[in-house]
């Protein structure tokens, strides 16, 4: 499957808490947005971030604030992979 990513949002978060968001892994180079209380919302826009079979969001955040619970959600549209000219188009 491949997934075109639309949104992501993190819900709960403290103010001062920032949550970055990556493709596989958490590194530098792999950064693709992050959150805050203030902004719980990031949009990649258009066609900008496309997952393929086998990738992941990883959501990472340290010495969060928060006491609550803390929600993560993303939104999308899903293709097999062999149609990935459909999300494209």
């Amino acid at each position: 499957w491949a997934v075109l990513v639309q949104s992501a949002r993190v819900a709960g978060l403290g103010t001062g808490d920032v949550v970055q968001i990556f493709r596989n892994e958490p590194m530098p180079t792999t950064l693709v947005g992050q959150v805050t209380a203030a902004s719980p919302t990031v949009g990649f826009g258009g066609k900008a971030l496309i997952l393929k079979g086998g990738e992941q969001l990883v959501f990472t955040g340290s010495g969060l604030t928060a006491t609550g619970t803390i929600s993560v959600n993303a939104e999308g549209i899903m293709v097999p992979e062999t149609d990935i000219y459909k999300l494209l188009t």
